[in-house]
């Protein structure tokens, strides 16, 4: 059973443009601007973001076992 589709791209591509076409004839250059900078920010946040839970000492040994194998200062006395 054969389906057939329409084109996405060329049925698209008119709509995009007006959407283009409105947004820079209707806001102001320094809110585009704005926005712009703001989607950069976003869109970089959004490949650091992922990696600051990363611990980097996790296959080392004596952190996951507790405080056992943390260094310390002094010896606490009980």
């Amino acid at each position: 059973m054969p389906t057939s589709s329409a084109p996405l791209l060329s049925n698209i591509m008119p709509h995009l443009q007006t959407l283009v076409n409105f947004v820079t004839n209707t806001l102001p250059k320094p809110v585009l601007v704005a926005l712009v900078y703001r989607l950069t920010i976003l869109l970089g946040a959004a490949r650091v973001l992922p990696s600051i839970g990363v611990d980097p000492w996790e296959a080392d040994y004596g952190i996951d076992d507790g405080w056992d194998g943390r260094p310390v200062r002094a010896e606490l006395s009980d």
